[in-house]
């Protein structure tokens, strides 16, 4: 992420100019904040009003909610040894044990 990040005044100041229905360039630059950063953050905070409970991510224009809350850690099976271990995200299917080890689990031994 780069960028300043956003303080509650100014979200606060986003939704209230958004609800009285100014539009997204007059926001921007009362709030001195590129146009693209207004759209993306108004999108994240109205996903996370309507799915309050839920995690909400933007990627790209559009923005990503996944129901069970941020962080919540799913059992997953581990690709190399078999042992179930809480898994963060889908993309996280090795165990501590087997991604600390120096060799690839996908790697032909002989």
């Amino acid at each position: 992420m780069s960028g300043n990040p956003w303080t509650n005044q100014e979200e606060a100041r986003l939704l209230a100019m958004r609800a009285d229905l100014i539009d997204f360039r007059v926001i921007a630059k009362e709030l001195q904040r590129p146009l693209s950063s207004v759209y993306a953050h108004h999108a994240v905070l109205k996903a996370r009003r309507e799915n309050a409970g839920t995690a909400v991510r933007v990627v790209g224009r559009k923005t990503c909610v996944k129901n069970g809350g941020p962080g919540e850690a799913k059992p997953r099976k581990c690709l190399c040894c078999g042992h179930e271990f809480p898994s963060a995200h889908a993309g996280n299917r090795l165990c501590y044990r087997c991604r600390g080890q120096s060799f690839s689990p996908f790697e032909i031994r002989v």
